[in-house]
């Protein structure tokens, strides 16, 4: 082992994903891995997790880590996780964390919301991953006004690498500060897979089809290689439509419909509407190879629902023989 290039060496650490062990165990081996276990190259599979349960463990790692190529902090929210002290230590590490090598950053498990101090920590700690990151998925609060100087779709803007986005809508807040949280809305010329997610309220139509409109605009000329696109409501109003439709590269739309309250006439006339709607979207989309919707329902809604569903996706195909459609209960 003596005989080893350093070069050899880092190489074989580097197969080593977990952040602990390299921080705890390694240097403890020799004087010379203790040297070697802060180089870059000894940490170019490291994955920093959140698990829920130690939350200085997660603090400790962003903040000794040189390099890792995945930080999750996808826990469920509880309280200690979500408690103050949580929020102050963890905006404190993403703005003193070195790591800046970061490919994948799922941070579901923490609520952003534009005032307070770990929306700005996450906005400076992507803007540091421009050249490396691939994948994002955050959850956001839009009750608040963001600083213009901590735009988060300015931050995945400059993310020039990152291929697939997903964005969950925990509240969306009221027009204005929707608007002010797009800006001018999503740009992202290699993106390449988009999920807008609303956390499920059925009664939130309005506001998530506004969301959507207002992130993708109606050309699709700043989402150039957008190919799949995933939404949980149906296309029923017309700006959402329309800029859906303007997204002249889209292959494949994935869009989940909620039929819990179609156990009587104006559920599942509210159903019909949205499934109606996306179809008709659809139809625009000469480039759209794949189609899936996904229904959940009780079964009493689900008989309700059937008959019309399969009139409709019918007529669908015989207008766009070409897309591949797949329709699903859930």
């Amino acid at each position: 082992m003596d005989a080893l290039p350093d070069e050899l060496l880092l190489h074989i650490l580097g197969f080593v994903a977990d952040a602990p062990t390299l921080l705890d165990a390694v240097p403890l081996v020799c004087r010379r891995w203790h040297r070697l276990h802060r180089e870059p190259a000894a940490w170019a599979r490291v994955h920093i997790k959140y698990g829920g349960t130690s939350c200085s463990s997660l603090f400790r790692e962003l903040l000794h880590a040189p390099a890792a190529i995945v930080l999750d902090v996808t826990a469920p929210p509880r309280a200690h996780s979500m408690s103050p002290s949580f929020a102050r230590r963890l905006s404190s590490a993403l703005r003193r964390t070195s790591v800046a090598t970061l490919r994948s950053a799922d941070l579901s498990g923490v609520i952003l919301s534009a005032n307070d101090d770990t929306y700005a920590a996450v906005v400076g700690l992507l803007r540091r991953q421009g050249d490396h990151l691939r994948r994002l998925h955050v959850r956001v609060d839009l009750r608040a006004e963001p600083s213009p100087d901590a735009s988060l779709l300015g931050a995945v803007a400059a993310a020039r690498r990152l291929r697939h986005l997903r964005v969950v809508f925990g509240a969306l807040g009221q027009p204005q500060l929707r608007r002010a949280f797009v800006g001018g809305g999503l740009s992202a010329p290699g993106l390449e897979v988009l999920m807008l997610d609303d956390m499920g309220d059925e009664h939130a139509l309005d506001a998530y089809s506004e969301a959507v409109a207002l992130m993708i605009g109606g050309s699709g000329a700043a989402l150039p290689s957008l190919r799949s696109l995933v939404l949980t409501k149906g296309l029923e109003r017309r700006a959402a439509a329309d800029a859906v439709a303007g997204l002249g590269g889209l292959q494949e739309l994935t869009v989940y419909l909620s039929a819990l309250s179609a156990w009587d006439g104006p559920g599942c006339d509210a159903f019909l509407r949205q499934l109606d709607g996306t179809l008709a979207a659809c139809r625009r989309l000469g480039s759209l190879l794949r189609l899936l919707v996904v229904a959940d329902s009780l079964d009493s809604g689900r008989r309700r629902l059937q008959p019309a569903t399969r009139e409709a996706l019918r007529t669908f195909q015989e207008f766009r023989p070409d897309v591949a459609v797949e329709f699903r209960w859930e």
